[in-house]
């Protein structure tokens, strides 16, 4: 059945709705935080341990690598404790601000996870929806939506440790490895994001949607693998024009740089260093940003595509 369905034409129709509704680009931010998008992607960032999980994920994976919470690491706290009470007490405070600033911005991303799924739905059929309410649904299905994004990142987590044991011990086990975690990796990626449109826009609960969902991809494996190598075509295009800004932008500011140091102008100098920061984070996170839009405008006509065929 998956040959039924035209990816080029899904493509196409992503990239125009993409054009036509830029807000999408805007919405689609805030998903970025909390794991990455592309299937390949995901494959590459784990398998070469460039940790590129997402920012709010980073910080947990790091906070609970430390050895914070060893027998070692609880006795040290604990003479820290009886030493030096107050520094404690202020740490502990930080901590917990940054922990509910975290927490915070997991709920953010999920929120807009899910705001985008249906903004993406009513843009196709040229329907006009206020934020308001699309934030107002994505709060009612929070912890489903939660529930799936934690699911996959857990499973990648534990396939990119069992990875890294492969390595100390046989290449091949490393190889066989490594097939079986893309193949998983683009499995439950791609059955995430079907049962979470599911889960939106047919109102399913989650179990249901995952069976609906697993029974799809099955059916249409062909044309979910054609959208996850496009995608990545497009990724990388993406990226590489990333690089090209990047470049011209380090030319332009390496002149103000020089024109500033003959000058003696320092805070030329400074003001030309700031700007090349900014604008490089802006233009990174608004491709990045129109990426997204592409892939989850991509992934939700092809569901689509894929009920009707069904």
């Amino acid at each position: 059945m998956g040959g039924k369905i035209n990816i080029k034409n899904i493509i196409k129709k992503s990239l125009q709705l993409v054009w036509k509704n830029k807000s999408l680009a805007l919405i689609s931010i805030l998903t970025l935080i909390f794991a990455p998008i592309g299937e390949i992607e995901a494959i590459i960032v784990q398998s070469l341990g460039l940790g590129e999980n997402g920012a709010i994920a980073e910080f947990f994976q790091i906070l609970f690598g430390s050895n914070l919470f060893t027998a070692e690491g609880l006795n040290n706290l604990g003479a820290i404790i009886a030493k030096q009470p107050l520094q404690f007490l202020v740490l502990l405070l930080i901590l917990i601000f940054i922990a509910l600033i975290a927490v915070f911005f997991i709920w953010l991303s999920v929120i807009f996870h899910a705001a985008i799924i249906l903004k993406i739905s009513f843009s196709s059929e040229n329907k006009i929806i206020q934020l308001k309410k699309l934030l107002g649904y994505g709060i009612k299905k929070f912890w489903p939506i939660f529930t799936l994004d934690l699911a996959l990142k857990a499973i990648l987590v534990f396939l990119f440790y069992l990875l890294g044991l492969s390595i100390n011990y046989n290449y091949i086990l490393f190889i066989l490895l490594f097939i079986c975690f893309s193949l998983v990796t683009v499995t439950c990626s791609a059955l995430t994001k079907f049962t979470a449109i599911a889960i939106l826009l047919e109102n399913l609960p989650l179990i249901p949607a995952l069976k609906t969902s697993l029974t799809l991809l099955k059916k249409n494996w062909a044309s979910v693998l054609k959208l996850i190598l496009s995608l990545f075509v497009i990724d990388f295009l993406l990226g590489i024009t990333f690089i090209v800004i990047k470049y011209i932008l380090d030319l332009i500011v390496a002149n103000f740089i020089a024109a500033s140091a003959w000058l003696g102008s320092a805070s030329g100098l400074i003001f030309s260093v700031k700007l090349f920061f900014i604008l490089t984070i802006f233009i990174g996170i608004l491709i990045f940003s129109i990426f997204a839009a592409i892939h989850w405008t991509a992934w939700n006509l092809l569901f689509r595509e894929t009920k009707k065929s069904d």
